[in-house]
C-alpha cells in the first residue's frame, strides 16, 4: 500500500457531502478554465507593440479556442473513467495512482474479478480517480496520459492506457521522460498520436487531476489503492478500505451501503 510522504498529505477539510463535492468540483473544472480563457486574452492583448496590432486577435482567439477544447477534453476524459452512471446504484470510487506497485498488484490479480462481479452486471457504478503521490516518480505524468487517452479514444483509449502503464509500470517509471513511451503506448492503441502529445505537452489534464486530489482530501484519502462506498444519495464516505483486499471485502462493504 502506497501512502504519501510523512506529513505533507492533503489535510481533510469535511468528513460530509463528499458526493456533492465530487459533482461540484466537475462543475468547476469547467469555470476554471473559461476564467484561464479571459486571462489569456488579457495577455494577449497586453503584448508589447512589437506585436502587429492586427496578430494580436487571431493569437487571443487561438488561445480562447484551446481553452474551449480543453473544456471538452476534460468532459470526454471524465466520461471515460466512469462505468455507470445510475443514480440508484451505489457507486465505488476507486483512487490510484498509476506508479503504485499495490495498484498494479490489485489491477493484475482483482480488477477483472470486480468489474464481471459488480459493474458489468450492472450492481454498481465505479469511477477510477487518480491520488498522486508525489514520492512515486512520474505518478502525474501516467495520470495525464490515462486522462489525455480518454479524451481522445473514450473509455477504450483509458482502459487500453491504463493496462499499459500498470503492466508496463517499471518501464515508464524508470524514463527521464516518459512522454515518448506514452505516446508509443498511445499508437498501440490506435490513438491519434499528434493530438496526444499535444494533450499532454500542454498539462491540458491538470485540472481534472488537481480535482481528483481535492476530492481524495475531502474524503479522507490516505493511500492507494482505496476504495470508497457509497449508496444511492450518500454522502458519508466511512465505509471505505484501502490496500489489495479479496472480493469478500467489496461484499462486506457493498452490504453497509446498499
Amino acid at each position: 500500500m502506497e501512502h504519501p510522504w510523512s506529513g505533507a498529505g492533503l489535510q481533510p477539510q469535511s468528513t460530509g457531502e463528499v458526493a456533492a463535492v465530487m459533482d461540484e468540483d466537475r462543475r468547476s473544472i469547467w469555470k476554471d478554465t473559461c476564467r484561464r480563457t479571459v486571462s489569456r486574452w488579457s495577455l494577449m492583448l497586453a503584448l508589447p507593440a512589437a506585436l502587429s496590432i492586427s496578430a494580436v486577435p487571431a493569437a487571443a482567439q487561438t488561445a480562447a479556442d484551446s481553452s474551449i477544447t480543453d473544456v471538452e477534453l476534460m468532459q470526454r476524459a471524465d466520461a471515460a473513467r466512469m462505468h455507470g452512471t445510475d443514480t440508484t446504484r451505489a457507486t465505488i470510487h476507486e483512487f490510484v495512482d498509476f506508479a503504485c506497485s499495490t495498484c498494479r498488484a490489485f489491477y493484475l490479480e482483482r480488477s477483472d474479478s470486480l468489474k464481471a462481479r459488480y459493474v458489468e452486471s450492472g450492481e454498481v457504478n465505479l469511477v477510477v480517480h487518480t491520488f498522486v503521490i508525489p514520492r512515486l516518480m512520474r505518478g502525474y505524468h501516467a495520470a495525464e496520459a490515462a486522462f489525455c487517452a480518454g479524451a481522445l479514444a473514450g473509455r477504450d483509449g483509458f482502459e487500453g492506457m491504463q493496462h499499459h502503464l500498470f503492466t508496463d509500470q517499471a518501464d515508464w517509471r524508470a524514463m527521464r521522460d516518459p512522454v515518448p513511451g506514452f505516446v508509443a503506448y498511445s499508437e498501440e492503441l490506435g490513438i491519434p498520436i499528434e493530438p496526444f502529445r499535444d494533450c499532454l505537452l500542454r498539462d491540458a489534464m491538470a485540472p481534472l487531476i488537481m480535482a481528483d486530489m481535492r476530492t481524495a482530501g475531502l474524503a479522507r484519502v490516505t493511500g492507494t489503492p482505496t476504495f470508497v462506498f457509497l449508496g444511492p444519495g450518500q454522502t458519508n464516505t466511512e465505509h471505505q478500505f484501502y490496500g489489495n483486499e479479496p472480493m469478500v471485502m467489496f461484499d462486506q462493504f457493498l452490504a453497509r451501503v446498499q
